[in-house]
């Protein structure tokens, strides 16, 4: 919602000026794909526009199924796109080590 992309833009301000040289990685969780979903994600692009930004879309199924199961969304859905979601955002962020 409108206020979630306000507060995320002020921690965003708040972090750059207390700490000019982190890298700051944005991450939408749970994009869907209804229109208004949709149009969130738009705002969230917008807003985030110079920053690494992810989506990871919601797939609670399989998710449920990885909890119950104790497993990895890798052994329960490997050719979803929150899985291919999920190895973006891993290796974007093992690129900082």
């Amino acid at each position: 919602d409108n206020h979630g992309l306000h507060e995320m833009e002020e921690f965003s301000y708040a972090v750059r000026e207390s700490f000019p040289y982190l890298p700051i990685t944005f991450v939408l969780n749970k994009a869907g794909t209804t229109n208004r979903q949709q149009a969130m994600q738009k705002r969230f692009r917008a807003k985030v526009k110079n920053a690494d930004n992810f989506l990871m879309p919601r797939e609670d199924s399989i998710v449920d199924r990885a909890q119950g199961r104790y497993a990895t969304v890798l052994e329960i859905s490997p050719r979803s796109s929150l899985r291919k979601s999920l190895k973006l955002l891993s290796a974007h962020l093992a690129d900082f080590n």
